[in-house]
């Protein structure tokens, strides 16, 4: 069975009424894959839950590269593997081993439980971000 001719729509009409039938068949068939494929995008992106916002820094392990975070206002923790985490301050690359040296991070991570390490962990981190201090603010140093 051909995209073209589905089974509704696989009796010839009337003489007189062929071309406008066979529009109204694509057209149905059209809409069906339409729905089909936003449905299945939602469901793709429904399967991780993506989080970001400015969290506190509550550990840093070296050895497999893990950040233990907590929400301000939740205390919520999450532990995350910031392996391949893209880390910056001031728009400037900043190594792994220098994060210790600030309380408070933007993070963007994804929700995903898994292992590393023999450690279960809540996700993993794509873009760490030191916020900004301005001349005269405090730093955000420990």
């Amino acid at each position: 069975m051909s995209l073209s001719s589905p089974p509704f729509c696989s009796t010839p009409p009337a003489q007189g009424l062929a071309k406008h039938a066979a529009r109204n068949c694509t057209a149905v068939v059209t809409a069906a894959w339409t729905v089909t494929v936003f449905y299945l995008l939602s469901l793709s992106i429904s399967a991780f839950a993506l989080e970001s916002g400015t969290y506190r820094l509550l550990s840093v392990a070296k050895s497999g590269k893990l950040i233990l975070i907590s929400q301000p206002t939740t205390k919520t923790r999450y532990i995350l593997d910031a392996s391949n985490a893209k880390i910056t301050a001031n728009g400037k690359p900043l190594e792994f081993q220098e994060l210790t040296n600030y309380v408070s991070i933007h993070v963007k991570f994804d929700l995903r439980k898994s292992s590393k390490a023999g450690i279960e962990i809540d996700g993993t981190a794509s873009d760490i971000t030191v916020p900004v201090t301005l001349p005269g603010d405090k730093p955000n140093r420990k």
